[in-house]
Order: structure tokens, then sequence, then C-alpha cells
């Protein structure tokens, strides 16, 4: 593990039912990232968290398209832009971090095209700036803001046939979550009609909670369900909680609500430690590539 404190986090392929769990003198994060029960292909999710200056950190999910070649070098890729992007650009100053952000997603557009292998997938960034939240997507892995009381501040629109549905009030949830057409995504990365959904600027409250996940959760579970677990009780419980019920919906019967997906979820709360301690990662038997551990300076 490189110790250098403005290195991302970075899990890629990940198999383990463990939570990766940090704090830091700003932020806690919660990740989970585990491959699909019903394939022995890769973990075609990736996620990250990166350090983008004193008070400011990208938190990222993206979902390598299925039934498209290389789903996982995909997501890979978008993830690796994102923080190349970041890093290339942090000694040029008055560089903004929204003009970043797009062009390391148009980056990855790009090079995924360039492989030629029909490969795509989706992503989900949440930018937290000095106490700021700002979200940005291509596709259906999702976003969601909510308050300790559960309040929904901000939820992502999937860009699916099904997603734009439920937002026009032609599907409620309970039929879009069993509609046959769900697994459709009409937007993604390493496409050339891509395009780039940039959300509001929004507070975050000190009790709030900001969820990045793959289509594997929100497929899974209803969105009240959802709110209602991630919106208290520790954060690392909280996760796990919700991956377990999600992989545990997984195993029902197609007819159901079930569909068997890679799952990854990654949440964030501002944190305020009540005594100064040392930052840490713990992750027990994960197969994550974890580039660094994070920095009190980098959230």
């Amino acid at each position: 593990m490189n110790n250098n404190p403005q290195d991302p986090i970075i899990v890629l392929q990940n198999d383990s039912p463990d939570v990766l769990y940090s704090r830091s003198a700003h932020v806690q994060v919660a990740v989970y990232s585990k491959r699909s029960p019903a394939k022995e292909t890769p973990n075609e999710d990736s996620a990250a968290v990166v350090p983008a200056g004193p008070e400011a950190t990208l938190f990222v999910v993206a979902d390598g398209v299925g039934g498209h070649k290389a789903g996982e070098v995909a997501s890979q890729i978008a993830i690796d832009s994102l923080a190349s992007q970041l890093h290339a650009s942090s000694s040029i100053p008055g560089t903004g971090l929204r003009a970043n952000i797009l062009n390391g997603i148009e980056s990855a557009n790009a090079s995924i095209q360039a492989l030629n292998l029909g490969a795509a997938t989706t992503i989900a960034v949440v930018e937290l700036n000095h106490g700021q939240v700002r979200p940005y997507h291509v596709g259906d892995t999702g976003i969601l803001m909510v308050s300790s009381r559960g309040n929904v501040c901000y939820q992502s629109i999937s860009h699916s046939p099904v997603g734009f549905a439920v937002e026009s009030g032609l599907l409620d949830e309970d039929e879009a979550l069993l509609h046959e057409d769900r697994h459709f995504v009409s937007n993604v990365v390493g496409d050339p009609a891509m395009r780039i959904e940039v959300g509001p600027t929004i507070r975050l409250a000190p009790r709030d909670t900001v969820l990045l996940a793959s289509d594997g959760l929100f497929d899974n579970l209803t969105i009240d369900l959802i709110v209602e677990t991630i919106r208290k009780g520790p954060l690392k419980k909280s996760v796990k909680l919700l991956a377990d019920m999600a992989n545990s919906n997984m195993q029902l019967a197609p007819a159901e609500l079930s569909k068997p997906d890679d799952l990854t979820i990654l949440a964030f709360r501002r944190y305020t430690p009540r005594a100064k301690s040392a930052n840490k990662l713990n992750h027990e038997n994960g197969t994550a590539v974890l580039r660094n551990s994070l920095s009190d300076s980098s959230i």
C-alpha cells in the first residue's frame, strides 16, 4: 500500500463480503463491493474515493455494462480517468473541480470507445467540496442523499426507459422493480452519444448520508427500504445491512423482486470525532485493490 496521502483509494473486481470503512476529521466512508452470486466472471463494478484538495473529495461508483465485453475494464478506465485528471490538474491554479470531473468522464468515454470492444460502463460521481456536495452521473448507477429523518434531499434519475417512465409517472416504483425491461440502460460511458447529467449543489448537513450504488442495489430493494436503512445507525453497519438484504433478494425466484447482479455500495457522512484518532481503513479478506488510506487532510 502506497503511503502518499494524495493517492486515491480504488476498489476493483472485489469479491469480499466485508465492508471497507474509513474516517477522517471531516468524513466517514463505507464501501461494499461483491460480484453477482449468479456468475463466475469478474465483478464488473469499481469504486473510488479520490482526494481533490484540502477539503475536497470525489466519491465514485462505476458499473461495467453486463452483456458487453470487458465491462470490468470499462469501469476501471472510468475510475482511473477521473483520478488521472485530478492528479494532472492539481498543480494548475484555478482549475475547477467541476471541469475536472467532466473532462475525466469525457476522457474515459474516448478511451473506452478506442478499445473497439463494444465495452461500456455507467458512472456516478459525487464531489464533496467545503461541506457542499454535487452529483454527476451517466446511466443507471444511482445517487441518493437523505437526512437523518429520512427525507430524500436528492435522488438521481436513472438513464433508462424504465427510469424515465417512473420519473414521468407512467410507472410506479413497484411496477418498475418487476418490469421486464428494467435491465436496459440508454446512456453509457463508451458511447459517442454519451451525456453527463450534472445535479445541483447541496449543503451537506452533519447527519445527512450520501449513497452511490450500482443497480444491483436499486433493482433488489425499494427506495423506501434503502432510505430507512441508510439514514441512521453506524454507517458501516447500515451499508452491510443493505448489502445483506440485497444479496438475500437475489436468491429469490425470478418472478419476485430479484435481479442477481454485481453489487457496489458507497456511502459517506460528515464526521466530527469526539477525540483525535488516527485514520485507518479496515479490510479483511478482501480482494480489493487499495492504493492508499485516506488522510485527515484529504477529506
